[in-house]
């Protein structure tokens, strides 16, 4: 399983892309969760102060826009991003269909084949660049 992050600008350049490969995970939803919080965390490590993530999970996303406490089996990762949301008051995340994502997809699928963590700045892998030229998005795209 690859992990895929690709961070935009306001305008839609890309400012990171980071991939790198995810073993033990064994669910959907622990991936995505996952990624989202490698997102959030490489946001707080850039100095990111507004921020608006976008995922393609809708069951995470509502998830960590509650309010509420999560009781299931990635509830503690649900918690940290709820606490960092909360701390960088900024930032924002929404839901938006798989097919918005088509960047993050890219990248993931990329990132396969890595065995180890990769970053670009102002950067990202070949053809990453055009692919992303071409989409609309303004905000983190997320994606396992």
């Amino acid at each position: 399983m690859g992990l895929g992050v690709i961070i935009r600008d306001s305008i839609g350049s890309v400012q990171a892309v980071v991939t790198g490969p995810k073993d033990h995970i064994s669910s959907a939803a622990q991936a995505e969760s996952v990624i989202l919080l490698r997102a959030m965390d490489l946001c707080t490590e850039l100095g990111f102060n507004q921020v608006c993530f976008e995922g393609d999970a809708k069951a995470i996303v509502d998830a960590v826009n509650s309010k509420g406490e999560d009781n299931s089996w990635i509830g503690q990762m649900i918690k940290d991003m709820q606490l960092l949301m909360r701390r960088n008051q900024a930032w924002s995340l929404r839901f938006v269909q798989m097919t918005v994502n088509r960047v993050a997809h890219m990248v993931a699928k990329l990132a396969i084949r890595d065995s180890c963590e990769k970053a670009w700045l102002k950067d990202g892998p070949p053809g990453v660049l055009n692919v992303a030229l071409g989409e609309e998005v303004l905000c983190v795209l997320l994606h396992v």
